[in-house]
């Protein structure tokens, strides 16, 4: 893709999510009873629950992930076991059981952050554990750089880029799930005026369709750009006179 493309993608995505910012914003303005403020409404559903998930789910699973690929080995086979548990227990029930367990919606939220969280974990891991093992890192040591400059400025900007993008399929990660709970009878998880159960109850399928599809592309668009940009900040001196 050449640089020119990218920037038009880019720009056209942030274009998207201010739309989509100053749709939310309209939610409390336009009457609910109509089309247009149910979709002003579920649209500010789906901006608060993807930003609160993601921002729950890095905080969780940025440290997670670090401590699973530098720290002592049991943290490593912890987070191996939690990745397994959420392969075994699917997230609509996982979000189901949260659902009930606890108060309001900010502990839903905070329970989809835990499990996106964990997934987050075992990708900032593998990716930290694939720097590990590139030469030039060695050499970096060699070269006098402590190891926590060679983490900071080499190992962890190049792994963050496979989490955002990750991260910025939250959205409709969301959506998906809380239309299978709405589709198999388990209720809304967030909102009576969301996506996902719209979605669930087979209402406006084609407009959902399309309104996540172009934030979820948007924010992945976004989530490339900002990795490129990171991988080239680790690349400066003196990383880049490592590599020669």
């Amino acid at each position: 893709m050449s640089h020119r493309t990218e920037h038009l993608l880019t720009r056209m995505s942030l274009v998207v999510l201010g739309l989509m910012l100053l749709l939310s914003l309209l939610a409390g303005v336009l009457p609910p009873r109509s089309s247009a403020g149910w979709f002003a409404l579920a649209m500010r559903s789906f901006v608060l629950t993807t930003g609160s998930v993601v921002a729950v789910g890095l905080a969780i699973g940025l440290p997670l992930g670090t401590l699973a690929a530098s720290g002592p080995r049991p943290a490593d086979g912890a987070l191996a076991s939690l990745c397994d548990l959420c392969t075994v227990l699917p997230a609509v029930f996982v979000l189901t059981v949260g659902k009930f367990a606890t108060p309001g919606l900010l502990g839903i939220l905070c329970v989809a952050g835990a499990v996106r969280g964990v997934g987050f974990a075992w990708v900032l891991r593998t990716e930290l554990n694939r720097g590990f093992a590139r030469e030039h890192d060695v050499v970096a040591r060699n070269l006098g750089h402590g190891p926590l400059l060679v983490f900071f400025r080499e190992r962890l900007p190049s792994a963050l880029g496979p989490v955002l993008t990750s991260a910025s399929l939250t959205g409709a990660w969301a959506v998906a799930i809380e239309a299978i709970a709405v589709r198999a009878g388990l209720g809304p998880l967030t909102s009576y005026a969301s996506f996902g159960v719209a979605l669930g109850r087979g209402e406006r399928q084609l407009l959902i369709t399309l309104a996540v599809a172009l934030g979820t592309g948007a924010l992945y668009v976004l989530a490339r750009s900002a990795s490129d940009r990171l991988v080239q900040g680790s690349e400066s001196e003196p990383f880049a006179l490592v590599r020669k």
